[in-house]
């Protein structure tokens, strides 16, 4: 009976420290993320905890370091896709940043990268394969090319 007692109380304490874990790394505002792209990750003991903005009640754990910063960006650019006509902003890394998002892009496919300015999630997508030439892409889809020009405009104050 003292075993089971003991087993249940160390159950509880674990339980009660991870709790208090998630809650203290749970992003309200009060943690100021860099700009920049960030990785998806389900280590949900060391990194902060964000909503999703796109869907209710979910939510991820980012890498609270960023990939690449905002300031490794050379040049943007709105173009029509080649797949689907819908609207991209192509975004041009600096030269010297190209082998971090070549190494970013290699070692996290099919995982989610993060683009966050001024402490909101802006985009979400899957990388789906290592990207050699320094560059990126957020897409319109059903947001549209006013958006793009918005992020545009935030990236390049």
């Amino acid at each position: 009976m003292i075993k089971c007692l003991r087993f249940g109380f160390l159950l509880i304490v674990i339980s009660n420290l991870a709790q208090a874990q998630v809650d203290s790394t749970f992003v309200k505002g009060e943690l100021k993320l860099e700009d920049g792209f960030y990785i998806l990750t389900k280590d949900k003991f060391r990194n902060p905890l964000l909503n999703n903005p796109f869907l209710e009640n979910d939510f991820f754990f980012i890498d609270p370091e960023p990939v690449l910063a905002t300031d490794a960006i050379d040049r943007l650019e709105i173009v029509e896709s080649n797949f689907d006509g819908d609207q991209i902003l192509v975004v041009y890394f600096r030269e010297q940043h190209w082998d971090d998002w070549r190494m970013a892009t290699q070692n996290n496919i099919s995982k989610s990268i993060v683009l966050i300015l001024q402490n909101e999630i802006i985009d979400i997508s899957q990388i789906m394969s290592k990207i050699e030439n320094g560059t990126s892409a957020i897409f319109a889809k059903d947001r549209g090319v006013s958006f793009l020009k918005e992020i545009k405009e935030k990236l390049e104050k």
